[in-house]
């Protein structure tokens, strides 16, 4: 029998082994009612600004390709935009389990002998916001692990280590399949990755205020078409990630340390300490590359698919 959205819906006050569960079973589910209407519009409200600014400004140059179309507009780091999220989304106990449960992974390693246990906890990857605005196209089906070329052979069960992220999409907004509701295919997070997604084998998420998208790293989904004429779908966006996927020492607390110094570095130099985008667009600030924070500039760094993708694409 077919898996439907309400398969893969279950209330926020389950118990969180519950919705893990099910988590794992679909690989994408609705979580009804995560955070009261007053709360998601709290967020809403801090973060609109930042979305309002994206809007196209005569003579601007928006994003040249498929994926980012200019009827979308995105704000990130929410982090310190907007304490409403922090307090809801960020510090929340059951996403934060459900992420601790799926991403945490304790290895005994050999670093002396005896070997030691050490388990890596999941952190943050991204937090902000995203508006679909009427006409924008569907997305380009995917999974949200391939920014970090990973591959995985297809499974008939989830296990523990297939996944490096988990997305939460939380309603700011009403989200309908008219209006562009984010697409999912259940089961899809146990493929291979020579299994080629359809829009035909996808679901619509319908998500009322408050309620979320919660999906793994290996889930195929991308939004929906925005098929209203006066409608803007608004979504709270909190990525988790493995605390594995980091450098050894953090390069960026390391220049903040000595400012002056940092600002010295060669172009080159910068680059290499993570100002700079590993492809497909994964680095990112403010939906930028890096660099343009120091002030340099170039065709090479404005938004584009050549931020996405090699331009070699022979194999």
């Amino acid at each position: 029998m077919a898996v439907t959205v309400a398969d893969c819906t279950i209330a926020a006050t389950a118990p969180v082994e519950e919705i893990t569960a099910l988590l794992k079973l679909h690989g994408f589910i609705i979580v009804k009612g995560l955070l009261s209407k007053e709360a998601a519009l709290e967020i809403k409200g801090e973060l609109q600004p930042g979305l309002d600014a994206q809007a196209p400004k005569e003579g601007e140059a928006l994003w040249d390709g498929s994926f980012f179309p200019s009827t979308t507009r995105h704000t990130a780091g929410a982090l310190v935009k907007s304490p409403a999220f922090v307090k809801s989304l960020i510090l929340s106990d059951l996403l934060y389990d459900i992420a601790k449960d799926c991403l945490s992974k304790r290895t005994k390693l050999r670093l002396m002998t005896p070997k030691k246990w050490a388990t890596a906890l999941p952190i943050i990857s991204t937090c902000g916001a995203l508006e679909l605005h009427p006409g924008t196209p569907k997305q380009p089906i995917h999974r949200d692990d391939t920014l970090w070329h990973i591959d995985q052979p297809a499974a008939d069960v989830w296990t523990r280590g297939r996944d490096a992220t988990i997305t939460t999409l939380t309603a700011l907004s009403p989200c309908t399949p008219e209006n562009g509701g984010t697409l999912f295919i259940p089961g899809s997070h146990l493929w291979d990755e020579e299994r080629d997604p359809t829009y035909e084998e996808c679901l619509a998420a319908t998500l009322d205020v408050g309620d979320s998208a919660v999906f793994l790293g290996r889930t195929m989904h991308g939004g929906g078409h925005n098929a209203t004429k006066d409608e803007v779908r608004t979504l709270a966006v909190f990525t988790w990630c493995s605390g594995m996927l980091r450098t050894e020492e953090n390069q960026w607390l390391v220049m903040q340390s000595n400012p002056e110094a940092a600002k010295a570095l060669p172009r080159r130099a910068l680059e290499l300490a993570g100002y700079n985008l590993s492809l497909p667009f994964t680095g990112f600030y403010e939906f930028e590359h890096p660099l343009k924070t120091l002030g340099f500039e170039g065709p090479e760094l404005n938004a584009g698919d050549h931020l996405m993708y090699d331009d070699d694409q022979t194999d």
